[in-house]
């Protein structure tokens, strides 16, 4: 009888691209080094090529890999997001 690993984390991703990569951080990644590359050769400036593909190249592979206490990146942000923006109710007792 065949037995199958089972992963115990309940959002496992799989790793589709090169066997490294999940969806989630290939399109990540391609995104935020095809954004400058475009924009600078719309722009034809060397300068420009220069300074924003290694910054950007940085921050997708940031976005993509930098886990927080098991939370992805950009889930982390979401969750502080939503803590400073939605509403909090306030209850007061009073001292005996």
């Amino acid at each position: 009888m065949r037995t199958f690993q089972v992963p115990f984390e309940r959002e496992f991703e799989d790793k589709i691209f090169f066997g490294v990569l999940t969806l989630r951080q290939f399109v990540i990644i391609a995104a935020f080094i095809a954004t400058p590359v475009v924009l600078s050769l719309f722009a034809r400036s060397l300068i420009l090529f220069v300074t924003l593909v290694p910054m950007s190249i940085l921050l997708g592979l940031a976005i993509a890999f930098v886990k927080i206490k098991g939370d992805t990146l950009t889930k982390y942000f979401r969750r502080i997001i939503s803590f400073y923006t939605s509403q909090r109710t306030f209850l007061y007792r009073r001292r005996k």
